[in-house]
């Protein structure tokens, strides 16, 4: 498990560095912890964001789960959401591996599209991580302060 935020970077290249726990237990949640130093990348990921301020990085396993729902969902209801989320998903995204020293190559679209260059916020969100710039993820964060109903709401049902 993957608690709190971590710092990260975009270099020139645009590929993301991963801090060392990010990077570990990224390789345990996509079945490659055993992997050894200076070994072929084995850590396959989708890479994409759904609006350019986010980037989302799925384990390759977790990916297929979300197109197996995207697929099997009701074409009355959902069959123009889903082809919006796979068409802007796919526009950015694309499967990548991370190398041995915790660096995933951002996709070309996206590195082409937006400007992730330089420090990074990084969070894991269930089944994937999610990467802001930083300035972004302080905007985020002072936008979505808790509400006093949000607080009592952790204090009496989640013991916070």
């Amino acid at each position: 498990m993957f608690w709190g935020t971590e710092t990260g970077r975009v270099d020139a290249k645009g590929r993301l560095k991963l801090s060392a726990s990010v990077y570990r237990k990224l390789r345990e949640r996509c079945g490659s912890a055993e992997r050894t130093p200076g070994a072929a990348a084995d850590t396959d990921v989708f890479v994409t964001s759904l609006d350019g301020e986010e980037i989302k990085v799925f384990p390759s396993e977790e990916w297929a789960k979300i197109l197996t729902q995207l697929a099997s969902g009701d074409a009355a209801t959902d069959g123009q959401a889903n082809n919006r989320l796979l068409m802007q998903a796919n526009n950015y995204g694309k499967p990548e591996d991370i190398d041995g020293q915790g660096r995933l190559l951002l996709p070309a679209a996206l590195r082409d599209e937006t400007d992730f260059t330089g420090p990074v916020k990084i969070q894991w969100r269930n089944h994937h991580l999610v990467v802001w710039r930083e300035e972004t993820f302080k905007q985020r964060v002072e936008s979505n302060k808790p509400t006093v109903d949000d607080l009592a709401y952790g204090a009496n049902k989640l013991g916070l």
